[in-house]
């Protein structure tokens, strides 16, 4: 399942933007990836045109309902976006604290939203925000709220500490599956296109092909096979437990799995002053944070306990058969680069399910900075 390259698309009445830009704010500051005409219209463009190509990359349609009343704009943009919502995206209508408080509702809901749940920005009670998000990317803050205490042992805790008690999280409760047949099965649920449900997503470049194109070794690049994002020859090619580690595998062609080998992650910008902290434009798939956070999974998962593998992060050179991989820096920067997607976030509840365990920085991304990188 891909993720958009924008969580939302903040449909809004320009008259009403002090208002929307200040939710705006705080969406950002939780992470969201907000379509906002004031960053991604350049003058002189067609914007009609302009947002008409920017929907498919946009999760949700935000219409901004305020004391304004609906712009000849706003109108413009439900009525081009809102027939043609995918079956990942979805319209929430949202109602501002700047609408007077005796105004109801649905005195305000355009006719055409009235049978969909919105939002109330001027309720005291609950988090509207928290709200939005779940009605943008489909994440229930209920439903997360009790992963939170899968990790309260964590809570206070950075550097070695944390990377120790992680490690004795993500070991219990970790049961050992087979790589043959059932992480094959596995990768059929895990990566499974969520527009056809007889196809599977490569996690390298988001290509959708049919689950039963599956074939071990050498085989066509239309085809898919499973691969070890942090390489097995890397400190674990004997070891069963983790060689069959969800957390660890992805859909791959045997192509890119065969190319990737046994190479180390590195990312050139960081020659440079000047890092780039938004992922570019035009990239609409973006597999930078799936490959960091499996990696980052792998050295708290396996500190050489009770005859585990002892694997590390760093900036030494590769050599094969050393448990180590890098760069670190690069994988860290990556980690904030690539957002976690809602695909990614389904996919460690799905993997918890089969295999018993999380992954800490699926949930919990600012982990990694707490660990090396401790404030």
């Amino acid at each position: 399942m891909q993720s958009p390259l924008f969580d939302m698309f903040l449909c809004h009445n320009s008259a009403d933007k002090a208002a929307v830009s200040a939710i705006e704010a705080q969406l950002r500051a939780r992470g969201m990836r907000c379509w906002f005409d004031r960053h991604e219209l350049r003058p002189g463009s067609d914007w009609k045109a302009f947002v008409r190509a920017e929907w498919p990359r946009i999760g949700a349609l935000v219409v901004c309902l305020g004391p304004n009343g609906l712009s000849p704009g706003q109108l413009f943009e439900i009525d081009a976006l809102a027939p043609v919502v995918g079956p990942t995206q979805s319209v929430v209508p949202v109602l501002l604290p700047s609408i007077a408080s005796d105004v109801a509702a649905h005195e305000v809901v355009p006719e055409q939203l009235k049978g969909l749940i919105w939002v109330d920005f001027r309720r005291a009670d609950g988090d509207p925000l928290q709200a939005l998000i779940w009605g943008a990317n489909g994440e229930n803050p209920h439903i997360r709220l009790s992963v939170g205490s899968y990790y309260r042992d964590a809570d206070g805790l950075e550097d070695d500490a944390l990377r120790t008690c992680l490690g004795r999280i993500t070991k219990e409760g970790h049961h050992r599956i087979s790589y043959q047949p059932q992480a094959t099965e596995a990768m059929k649920d895990l990566f499974r296109d969520p527009l056809n449900d007889q196809n599977v997503i490569r996690f390298h470049d988001g290509v959708s092909v049919p689950i039963t194109s599956y074939g071990p070794g050498a085989v066509p690049q239309d085809r898919w096979n499973k691969d070890h994002i942090w390489p097995k020859a890397f400190g674990f090619a004997d070891n069963a437990t983790a060689h069959a580690d969800l957390h660890n595998i992805a859909v791959a062609d045997a192509v890119h799995n065969s190319r990737r080998s046994a190479g180390l992650f590195y990312d050139r910008r960081l020659d440079h002053l000047e890092r780039e902290m938004e992922v570019a434009p035009e990239r609409h798939f973006d597999p930078r944070g799936v490959i960091a956070r499996a990696c980052l999974y792998m050295a708290v998962r396996y500190q050489g306990v009770d005859g585990d593998p002892e694997l590390t992060l760093d900036e030494r050179a590769h050599v094969i058969g050393e448990p180590h991989i890098g760069s670190l820096e690069t994988l860290l920067l990556w980690n904030k680069l690539a957002r976690v997607s809602r695909a990614e976030r389904i996919r460690n509840d799905q993997i918890a399910e089969r295999q018993g365990n999380r992954n800490p920085f699926v949930d919990r991304p600012d982990f990694a900075d707490l660990i090396w990188y401790p404030v």
